[in-house]
């Protein structure tokens, strides 16, 4: 509330000031671009909400083998049982990896096109300034 109240409130100022003082394309653009950038920012927020829980999950169930078998070593060496924790504790590491490398792959894609749509806003509304300053001149 205290975040997204004040940051539409700036998008309208800004968006009706650039309207009145210059051509309405910049207002558009303007409006656009953070239209754009929102979009995409909460559709792959919304994809990738699963991770990190996915991540934390197979964490746990990565530490939890391991901690059994400190805590009972004696009893896990009296039934040979080393190689089966150490299979139990790897299965659940590459489990804990994998959920890892999802969560970090859909954050660098969140980040990438945040800064390709950003970008991209800047770039065409730059485009449209320099117009309008070679038109004025």
């Amino acid at each position: 509330m205290f975040n997204i109240i004040p940051t539409l409130l700036e998008v309208l100022m800004v968006t009706t000031s650039c309207g009145s003082c210059s051509t309405g394309a910049i207002a558009a653009l303007t409006f656009a671009s953070i239209f754009l950038y929102l979009s995409f920012t909460l559709t792959v927020h919304q994809l990738a909400r699963a991770h990190p829980r996915a991540m934390n999950e197979t964490d746990s169930e990565a530490q939890s083998p391991a901690i059994d078998s400190l805590l009972n070593y004696e009893t896990v060496k009296y039934f040979g049982q080393r190689g089966h924790e150490a299979k139990r504790f790897d299965e659940a590491w590459a489990r804990y990896e994998r959920a890892a490398v999802r969560s970090q792959v859909t954050l660098n894609l969140l980040n990438l096109g945040q800064a390709a749509s950003s970008r991209s806003g800047w770039r065409w509304l730059m485009l449209l300034a320099a117009d309008g300053v070679a038109d004025a001149a």
